[in-house]
């Protein structure tokens, strides 16, 4: 069944795009939707049910399907991506994919994502995002301030940046909005990143983690604002930071800096829930970016100090760390190292979720604090 109807969608987009897909009637382009649809569906229902081989030919379809001169075809994607996500949500589908599989669908989401140009059959790559951006230099190009004086406007100064790494500026520019097959794709990243037969960690000319992590800059910077496919793109963030930070320390030292400036900027439009992730992602990144023979990002970390230091008062966010859910510790007492303990106090018996993300908060606001005023106290 899955056989006749990706002939029936073959022929249905060759049709489509005969005279070019701007020309397709709305018949044509509605009979590819629903062709699609169906393709949707039945993934859907015989999840469970396909074998390998079934799995790879569906697979392979959608990877082909997709791609339509350098874009995604309109009319097919938010199908053709749910049915990937369905797909992929099934762990024993998802370890029967192989590595150069997996390069494929990360390539083929990300450009669907951030907008690049999609190319089929071709794997993640670097992009012009090592340097600054498109989106960057146009934005900075556009920062005039009137003079009051003149009634002229002037280019503003550059930020300062004592680190000497590159921060991507994030501006007020209006929030770019995401559509659904968007945020599918972000949660395919998610998933595929979670896989536990990818290969993450660069070793033998893999450079996966390196590019993903530009990737997910790009993202952050892009988008601002808070939406919903930031959750999946937190949560492939942590997955590649709790990977690289004992496996790759060089890669990270590379991006903390520059992971900072987005993130933060995030963190005023998200909220409570939302910013668990976000706290994980920073308290990660911190050691790494005030480490090593460069120059602290102070202007960052003064930022971050800030913005901890507002989220007690703010309504909604982090509950104070209740007295009743710590214990002291005693002088006898031979427990050995604890995340939740220092050599006053640890974690008591009524400690909840909700009482650990208040101590991570507090644990960063410290260590924030000794690296912006340690040479004053």
């Amino acid at each position: 069944m899955f056989q006749a109807l990706f002939s029936a969608a073959l022929s249905e987009k060759s049709a489509c795009v005969k005279k070019g897909i701007e020309q397709a009637t709305p018949i044509l382009l509605k009979r590819l939707e629903e062709v699609a649809s169906l393709i949707r569906w039945l993934t859907r229902r015989a999840l469970y049910r396909i074998n390998r081989k079934v799995v790879r030919a569906l697979l392979a379809h959608l990877l082909q399907m997709l791609p339509y001169k350098g874009q995604l075809l309109a009319p097919i994607v938010d199908n053709y991506a749910k049915a990937l996500r369905i797909l992929l949500s099934y762990q024993s589908h998802i370890d029967h994919v192989d590595p150069e599989e997996f390069n494929h669908i990360l390539s083929l989401s990300f450009a669907a994502v951030l907008g690049d140009p999609v190319h089929p059959n071709r794997g993640l790559e670097f992009d012009a995002e090592v340097g600054p951006s498109q989106e960057d230099m146009e934005s900075e190009q556009g920062e005039e301030e009137e003079d009051t004086r003149t009634g002229k406007k002037r280019s503003l100064p550059p930020a300062s940046n004592p680190s000497g790494a590159r921060v991507v500026r994030t501006t007020s520019r209006s929030p770019i909005p995401l559509n659904n097959g968007q945020i599918e794709f972000m949660l395919i990243i998610s998933m595929v990143l979670q896989a536990s037969n990818i290969q993450i960690l660069p070793r033998d000319n893999n450079e996966i983690a390196h590019i993903v992590l530009i990737k997910l800059r790009r993202f952050f910077s892009k988008y601002s604002q808070w939406t919903s496919a930031h959750p999946h793109a937190i949560s492939a963030t942590n997955t590649i930071l709790f990977q690289l930070e004992l496996n790759s320390q060089s890669i990270l030292s590379q991006f903390a800096a520059t992971m900072l400036d987005p993130l933060l900027t995030l963190w005023s439009s998200s909220g409570r829930n939302s910013k668990e992730g976000l706290l994980l992602s920073l308290k990660t990144l911190l050691p790494f970016a005030t480490s090593g023979s460069q120059a602290r990002p102070r202007d960052l970390l003064a930022r971050l100090e800030r913005l901890l230091e507002m989220e007690a008062d703010a309504k909604g966010g982090f509950a104070p760390l209740p007295m009743e859910s710590l214990r002291l510790v005693g002088g006898c007492d031979d427990a050995g190292p604890d995340a939740l303990r220092t050599t006053l106090f640890q974690s008591g018996f009524n400690f909840t979720p909700a009482n650990a993300s208040s101590w991570a908060l507090l644990e960063l606001h410290a260590d924030c604090i000794l690296e912006v005023r340690g040479g004053f106290l």
